[in-house]
């Protein structure tokens, strides 16, 4: 009787797992989603300068100005650029847009394209390599660092499930 049970919960799950997919959403409204779409209108992608992601650039002690905070924002963009994996980038180095810096100027935003969530992991790497930098902050927001983290998210929620009991005799 058990063995029927068996091969029924089993048949149940290799069809419900037929239909699932990586595309996922995030229920409610987390202020992680917030923020990014608060970042991507201040930010809009153009088909002349796209946006997929957002890094920002924070110090309590420097201002934009200051040879620190350009030194890393330079070192954030040579970095990002060497990957290969990032198709439009710019900064208030790189062109003179009141936008791109907060108006206390202890703040700056690199907006950056990337093709694809699976490519963005080595610009997610560089930004937490250089949030480490004493005296800032760093972070990174939008579509593909989003999706990034959903689907690591979901791959260890995956992992962690377990079937097994479900499946014991009783």
């Amino acid at each position: 009787m058990w063995g029927l049970a068996l091969v029924g919960a089993l048949a149940a799950l290799m069809l419900a797992m037929g239909r699932m997919t990586s595309e996922g959403n995030v229920t409610g409204n987390p202020e992680s989603l917030q923020a990014s779409r608060l970042a991507m209108k201040a930010f809009p992608s153009t088909q002349r300068h796209p946006v997929s992601d957002i890094i920002v650039v924070r110090s309590e002690r420097f201002v934009v100005g200051d040879p620190p905070f350009r030194a890393l924002v330079r070192q954030i963009e040579v970095a990002a650029r060497r990957t290969g994996v990032v198709h439009d980038m710019s900064s208030y180095l790189d062109q003179p847009n009141p936008s791109l810096v907060s108006s206390d100027r202890h703040a700056a935003a690199i907006p950056l394209f990337v093709h694809s969530t699976d490519t963005v992991g080595p610009i997610v790497q560089i930004v937490k390599r250089a949030g480490a930098t004493p005296g800032f902050s760093v972070s990174i927001t939008g579509d593909r660092t989003n999706d990034r983290d959903f689907t690591k998210l979901s791959e260890s929620d995956l992992k962690t499930a377990s079937f097994g009991s479900a499946l014991r005799p009783r």
